[in-house]
C-alpha cells in the first residue's frame, strides 16, 4: 500500500514538472514570435521609407 501511495505522489510530480516545461516552451515562443513581429514591423517601415526616398530621387 506504500508503495502504491509513493508511486501515485511520483507520478503527480511527473506531470508537474512536464506540464512547467511545456507552459515554459509556449512562453519562449510567445517571446520569440513578438520579436519577430516588432523586427517585421521595422522591416516594413525602412521599407517604406527607401521607397519614399527612391521616388523623391527618381523626381529630382
Amino acid at each position: 500500500m506504500e508503495t502504491l501511495i509513493y508511486m501515485a505522489i511520483g507520478f503527480l510530480v511527473v506531470v508537474f514538472v512536464i506540464r512547467r516545461f511545456i507552459a515554459k516552451s509556449h512562453t519562449r515562443q510567445d517571446v520569440l514570435l513578438e520579436k519577430l513581429r516588432a523586427a517585421r514591423k521595422e522591416n516594413q517601415s525602412l521599407v517604406n521609407r527607401t521607397r519614399k526616398l527612391l521616388e523623391e530621387t527618381d523626381h529630382e
